[in-house]
């Protein structure tokens, strides 16, 4: 009897730390997945509401000056999707890499015009990389002093076979739209030092047959680091 007592002490010496691990791992993603999900559904402005991209509230002029011009874009008669593909990046990188009208490090720019599949974790690393030290920036410098993108000019190039994925599911999926877009782009003259930030990036750019949305699926070069 009392070995089947031991018995029982050390399995649940055992399965409590896991179910504790458990239950904090199931805690951390639902966290994330909510504030991504406040993040991409709240403070909204403008919409474009069957690609699903957004300008969100208190957007700066060049945020709100790119929107207009996706939105004429993707509405003209006859679409010329190198463009769409540029202004697609222009607004990520416009809303992704201002942080003037941000609330913190949970408010990551850009997410609505990232590929699906990979929100939650280019969310997740954005957060805990580059939107790092956007905290302690803001309390030295002040909100208005903070990172602003100033003008920023995106080239794209058609790749000619396409682009392979593999989505969440691990089903191979072929995007015969698929460009590579050169960027560039200046910060505004804020109190915060940006010399060591990057301002050239490429991205891959794909669009859904189905829906037409353009989505970026990839960034080259880039690391989201934490911006000191």
């Amino acid at each position: 009897m009392k070995s089947k007592k031991n018995r029982y002490r050390i399995l649940a010496v055992i399965l409590i730390p896991l179910v504790i691990i458990c239950i904090v791992l199931l805690l951390m993603a639902f966290l994330s997945l909510r504030n991504l999900t406040d993040q991409t559904s709240g403070e909204i402005s403008l919409s474009i509401a069957e690609y699903d991209y957004h300008l969100r509230a208190q957007p700066t002029a060049l945020q709100e000056e790119l929107f207009d011009e996706l939105t004429a874009a993707l509405n003209a008669e006859e679409v010329d999707q190198e463009l769409c593909a540029e202004l697609v990046v222009e607004n990520f990188v416009a809303d992704f890499y201002t942080w003037t009208n941000k609330h913190g490090q949970y408010d990551v720019g850009g997410m609505y015009y990232v590929y699906s599949d990979q929100k939650v974790n280019i969310y997740n690393e954005a957060r805990d990389g580059f939107y790092k030290g956007i905290n302690n920036a803001i309390n030295e410098y002040g909100k208005d002093e903070v990172l602003e993108v100033a003008s920023v000019e995106a080239s794209a190039a058609r790749l000619s076979g396409g682009y392979e994925l593999v989505d969440a599911d691990g089903a191979s999926l072929h995007y015969s739209d698929a460009f590579n877009v050169d960027c560039t782009f200046t910060y505004k003259d804020n109190a915060m030092d940006t010399s060591g930030l990057s301002t050239r990036q490429s991205y891959i750019v794909i669009r859904d047959a189905e829906t037409g949305r353009y989505e970026i699926v990839e960034a080259i070069g880039e690391t989201y680091e934490e911006a000191e």
